[in-house]
């Protein structure tokens, strides 16, 4: 952590040093990398990387297309692909796993205690399950590509930047699809396998809490561990 203020700091205060093109375009970058599932350590690595890049094309009296080259999209994915290559397998998978199981916590938790407030029921049926779990794959799998590819640097007089809002809506729409197809199985399922409805099927957290948030928080804090010891190894 200490490392990531110290990279932090001293990018926040060199890119006061871009003149506005550089900045703009570089704000877009910024905006880019964060959106990826790069650990924070990495994504300020990188950014920091890319600002000497910058600044060094700057005093050469450099276009950044020098060193960006006509799409920045592309040449920040060259760099996050290089990062993901030396990634072991194990640590992407976790790394998906943790934040589905968070964003499920997240999203039941609230489901739980709504019904707590509406019935005074500490419960949460079967279909807030399987809607949770829709919601939560969404979010960990697709949402920060998206967010990728919403962000575009501006057309100005000043700005040479090729603009790529192309994004690929055959793989967002076959995504979606896929996550409504597992849902409706896991309904099908439930319903004709063991004649379960799940929109009436209702599951009491009070009795079970402790169990549940005791395997969850053992699951999350067991990746955590994992996740910090293989960022220490490089």
């Amino acid at each position: 952590m200490v490392r990531v203020l110290k990279l932090r700091n001293i990018r926040i205060k060199e890119q006061k040093k871009l003149n506005e093109n550089n900045f703009c375009l570089y704000k877009h970058i910024i905006a880019y990398i964060k959106a990826t599932n790069l650990t924070i350590y990495e994504k300020e690595e990188i950014l920091h990387q890319i600002m000497d890049m910058l600044l060094e094309a700057q005093y050469e009296n450099r276009d950044k297309s020098f060193i960006v080259g006509d799409d920045y999209k592309k040449f920040c994915k060259s760099i996050i692909d290089e990062y993901m290559l030396t990634k072991s397998k194990v640590y992407i998978v976790l790394d998906y796993v943790q934040r589905y199981v968070l964003w499920m916590i997240i999203g039941l938790g609230l489901e739980g205690f709504y019904n707590l407030f509406l019935i005074n029921q500490l419960t949460i049926t079967l279909n807030d399950i399987f809607t949770w779990n829709m919601i939560s794959l969404f979010i960990v799998f697709i949402s920060k590509s998206v967010t990728r590819e919403a962000i575009v640097v501006p057309i100005s007089e000043k700005s040479k930047i090729k603009i790529n809002i192309n994004f690929n809506n055959s793989k967002l729409a076959s995504c979606l699809l896929g996550i409504f197809i597992l849902s409706l199985i896991l309904q099908l399922v439930s319903r004709h396998l063991f004649n379960i409805d799940p929109y009436t099927y209702v599951i009491l957290l009070k009795s079970n809490v402790f169990i549940i948030i005791s395997i969850i928080l053992l699951v999350v804090v067991g990746i955590s561990i994992y996740k910090y010891q293989y960022v220490k190894r490089y």
